[in-house]
């Protein structure tokens, strides 16, 4: 699969800003070398599928739509009862492995890779800032790491993911990239950020 370029080329400058001098309480970076690949199956057909996949998604998929499953550099959402949302590292080549093991009949494949921009805000006051925002309760005792919610920052659709303890990712589309960004850093500013390198 061709390479992803980013959605925040000329605008992405990695460094240590916001108030303060000291360590930043906050840090932002996108998420480079993944795909993104949505696997929907039919009502009649997901059972098997979802068992199927497994092999070679290398991670059982999930059975509910608020946790997420994960190994490694790959994790998968059910996003709606039938459908499935597989982040993996852009060389695994995901879109054509499912591709090749499922007929249309069972599964539908569509590679979103080139569709989307991967953040992660992490730090103590990553929830604080997200939460000037994302209308959905981050405190870890109801959002523990692996939860995900499906929800919207200032009507752009977010997919956020605890992904560790004081870190999260947010999936968006890559149209809405620069906006998500500059949202970030404004509200990040009064604690003290930094734009760290992107990469995986």
């Amino acid at each position: 699969m061709a390479d992803i370029r980013s959605a925040l080329a000329g605008v992405y400058e990695p460094g240590r800003k916001g108030a303060g001098s000291g360590d930043a309480e906050v840090s932002i970076m996108e998420v480079t070398g993944r795909d993104i690949v949505q696997l929907a199956a039919w009502p009649d057909t997901v059972g098997s599928v979802a068992s199927k996949a497994a092999k070679p998604v290398g991670v059982a998929l999930p059975s509910d739509t608020r946790t997420a499953s994960s190994k490694g550099k790959t994790t998968v959402f059910k996003t709606a009862p039938e459908k499935f949302l597989i982040v993996c590292l852009l060389k695994a080549n995901m879109g054509e492995a499912l591709g090749k093991a499922f007929k249309p009949e069972a599964a539908v494949v569509t590679e979103l890779g080139h569709s989307r921009t991967i953040f992660r805000v992490s730090g103590p006051k990553a929830r604080d800032v997200l939460a000037r925002g994302l209308p959905v309760d981050l405190h870890p005792d109801v959002f523990a790491r692996g939860a995900f919610a499906q929800s919207g920052i200032h009507g752009v659709a977010t997919l956020c993911h605890r992904s560790g303890p004081d870190q999260f990712d947010l999936i968006v589309p890559r149209n809405f990239a620069v906006v998500i960004y500059e949202w970030l850093k404004e509200t990040a500013a009064q604690f003290g950020y930094l734009v760290e390198e992107a990469g995986s």
